[in-house]
């Protein structure tokens, strides 16, 4: 991923290459579980953290049903996979 930090965005970038191939332009990349866009921006990473948090609340609430039968390490257990 190419980063541009001008101000003007324009189509004036000459190709980036490495080991003569070109390197492909993406209008995003996840590095080390960060979601990098373009513009830097952490609209895209943060949309990923609130979806997957949505799941797992969701699954608790659906577990929240068996309270009496778990034990409360499986209750961690179960938000962390």
């Amino acid at each position: 991923m190419v980063v541009d930090f001008r101000r003007k965005q324009g189509s004036g970038l000459n190709p980036l290459i490495i080991s003569g191939e070109p390197v492909e332009r993406v209008p995003s990349f996840k590095y080390l579980g960060v979601h990098l866009t373009q513009d830097l921006s952490w609209s895209l990473h943060m949309g990923h953290l609130v979806s997957k948090a949505r799941q797992r609340l969701y699954f608790l609430r659906r577990l929240k049903k068996f309270k009496a039968s778990l034990p409360c390490c499986s209750w961690a257990d179960a938000y962390a996979a």
